[in-house]
């Protein structure tokens, strides 16, 4: 003789099963969707400054980026996300004449004075730039199916809708306005 199973409400079990299933199956997709939104939203409010005085600082955008940016490189040891896309060999062509630009600022021009801050400086701005090309790689890789690309539309619409009616906020109701830029 068999023993009745124990019933539980289908609908909370299913529920959070497809749910679960669901962060499981498209996490990739919406941490990326997820930064893409932060990154729209949060002020560029500096963290920690690299070089003392100097205009390009850390923000906590940067460190989100970055960690995803872990992330994703131990999926593509996995195998799990490539590198390859339609338009990696021209992101390739630009680091390499971006580090040899760098490299003839320093020693063949002589333009850049080789100490520590000037150096420093151009680095952070070289890798600010790789920065940007890493959440095209991310959403690349994110976009698996017409479901990533929906997820994805959401998001935009999200951050569209946010900007917009932040931006009546500034303007009608006196909200405050985050300046990032330089006092000059």
């Amino acid at each position: 003789m068999k023993k009745p199973k124990l019933s539980t409400p289908a609908s909370s079990t299913s529920l959070l099963g497809k749910f679960v299933n669901w962060l499981k199956a498209d996490w990739f997709t919406i941490a990326t969707i997820a930064m893409l939104i932060f990154i729209s939203f949060y002020p560029k409010i500096p963290l920690a400054e690299l070089i003392p005085g100097y205009i390009v600082r850390v923000r906590l955008e940067d460190i989100i980026l970055f960690g995803l940016g872990l992330v994703f490189l131990a999926r593509v040891v996995q195998h799990k996300a490539s590198l390859r896309t339609p338009i990696t060999a021209i992101l390739t062509f630009y680091v390499i004449v971006g580090i040899l630009v760098m490299l003839n600022a320093m020693f063949v021009v002589k333009s850049l004075p080789l100490n520590v801050l000037h150096v420093g400086k151009m680095a952070l701005h070289f890798l600010r730039r790789l920065e940007y090309f890493s959440i095209f790689f991310l959403f690349y890789n994110a976009l698996k199916n017409w479901r990533h690309v929906r997820m994805t539309l959401i998001g935009i619409t999200i951050i569209m809708l946010g900007i917009s009616l932040y931006g009546f906020g500034q303007k009608y109701l006196y909200w405050p306005v985050y300046s990032t830029m330089n006092r000059e």
